[in-house]
């Protein structure tokens, strides 16, 4: 007896290729998703260690500050502008391998082909240049010291003041904040003392 040879209809067919395309295309849109998230994923990643990255160094700067340096005509701190905002800040750089970047030594902090960047030893032949954070196209300061009517606010600091704020935020771009407490000199606390006469 002769067996009766089974074969697709063309229906069978065309539901047979839409179900597959379904399926490819469901797991090409997965596998497209998990590629834009990891993409997303490195690029959040690499701004916050960049953000990070850019909070350390200047911790470190702001917390060895000197706010009365050796160098007599040196002044500590102060920011300046030409054209752009610049913040100069006098501090212990500690141990370099280069003998010229040790110890006391001002550091410019400012912005230089549309990044941040910080300066040492600015204008000599041997300056060194640190890039902090590239894509930068704004940069802007705020002090936060003690005043006679409590704390006060101020977008810059003269060279001709004889103390240190307290606390400095800066801001990149307009919506980047970065805060830092400033180093001072430490102050004598006076103490009460029993007036003469009395046990």
């Amino acid at each position: 007896m002769k067996q009766k040879k089974y074969s697709f209809t063309l229906m069978e067919v065309m539901i047979g290729f839409t179900l597959i395309s379904l399926v490819l295309g469901m797991i090409f849109s997965s596998l497209y998703q998990e590629a834009t998230l990891k993409r997303s994923i490195e690029k959040m990643e690499k701004a916050v260690m960049t953000h990070v990255e850019v909070q350390q160094f200047l911790d470190r700067v702001f917390a060895n500050h000197l706010s009365s340096p050796l160098k007599g005509s040196q002044k500590p701190f102060y920011t300046k502008d030409d054209p752009r905002a610049k913040l100069s800040i006098t501090f212990d750089n500690g141990i370099d391998p280069n003998p010229l970047f040790c110890g006391e030594i001002e550091g410019i902090l400012c912005i230089e082909n549309n990044a941040l960047v910080f300066k040492l030893k600015e204008g000599e032949s041997f300056e060194r240049t640190a890039v902090l954070r590239k894509e930068v196209n704004a940069l802007s300061f705020e002090f936060l010291t003690n005043g006679d009517h409590g704390l006060e606010t101020h977008s810059t600091w003269s060279e001709n003041r004889p103390f240190s704020p307290s606390f400095v935020k800066i801001t990149l771009n307009r919506n980047e904040p970065y805060a830092f407490w400033v180093n001072q000199a430490s102050q004598e606390i006076p103490l009460k003392t029993k007036k003469e006469g009395q046990g």
